[in-house]
């Protein structure tokens, strides 16, 4: 199973596979409260403050300090408490940027929309991978710690759980549970979520935040056009070299993230074969707007 030992070699393999898509890495622990490089003040907290502060200054120049000190306030306390409604009104304001009373040097007051995502400019942007990152329980009882997030700007937008790929015991369906359970017990990561991932070494499989075990579906392409690139046993690294380029991962947040009303909300996440599909069509749809 190409030589991955054991459940931390499967993870330690992950981030390999993410650092080699230009992602950043950082061990959890290091960056905790009391780490070696403190990017956190309280296992309470899931944000990475000073990233989200930072982006959101190179991503809107010249906003006033207090201002970003405000969309950092507002994202971490988005009133409100429902999980799924929580994650509805954040979804919402990546894309269309949070609105803001900004007041000038000349004391007017004006309304503009701040953004924590740049869509743009690709490079305004902080992606980062942390595995081992601890977030306290909800009632306060001990820690939870899922094994990789990704982070953009700060933002904890992909939870990424693995399982031993030697364990004949596990499966992916475990991992599917854990979440759950996390869901439960650390609510507040999941506020901020696009994806959650579930792998095992033979298989991979990624939905949404309300997605059942039927919705969690394979990524089996890194290009749209070639499928299971990596074999049989490669579904992990196809999912995440594929899924998570940072190109595509900010279309999905921009285009394809879907909330469908109901007696119980239900949010949408696109298959491969969808996005890619659309994509293309995008693309030649621009060209042919250029050549007319």
């Amino acid at each position: 199973m190409r030589n991955l030992l054991n459940e931390d070699g499967y993870e330690n393999q992950c981030i390999n596979w993410l650092k080699g898509i230009n992602w950043n890495w950082k061990y959890g622990p290091d960056i905790a409260p009391e780490g070696a490089a403190p990017e956190r003040t309280s296992y309470k907290e899931v944000i990475l403050g000073e990233r989200l502060e930072d982006a959101i200054a190179r991503i809107n120049p010249g906003l006033p300090k207090d201002t970003i000190r405000s969309v950092h306030q507002l994202l971490s306390a988005p009133g409100e408490t429902d999980l799924f409604r929580a994650n509805e009104v954040i979804q919402g304001w990546f894309v269309n940027g949070i609105s803001q009373n900004v007041r000038g040097d000349d004391g007017t007051e004006t309304t503009e929309l701040v953004r924590v995502i740049d869509f743009e400019n690709l490079d305004n942007n902080d992606f980062l991978a942390v595995n081992q990152f601890s977030v306290e329980h909800n009632s306060e009882a001990g820690a939870r710690r899922p094994d990789i997030v990704l982070f953009v700007n700060g933002l904890p937008l992909v939870v990424i759980e693995v399982k031993n790929p030697l364990d004949l015991d596990t499966d992916i369906w475990e991992a599917f549970n854990q979440l759950e359970t996390y869901k439960e017990h650390i609510t507040k990561l999941f506020f901020y979520n696009i994806a959650l991932v579930i792998a095992d070494g033979s298989d991979a499989r990624v939905g949404s935040l309300t997605a059942d075990t039927e919705r969690f579906l394979k990524w089996r392409s890194i290009d749209g056009i070639n499928l299971d690139p990596h074999g049989a046993f490669g579904h992990t690294q196809t999912l995440i070299e594929g899924l998570f380029n940072k190109q595509n991962l900010l279309d999905v947040i921009q285009y394809f993230m879907i909330f469908v009303p109901g007696k119980k909300t239900i949010k949408m996440f696109p298959g491969y074969h969808q996005f890619y599909a659309v994509t293309k069509a995008y693309v030649r749809a621009l060209v042919a707007s250029k050549d007319g």
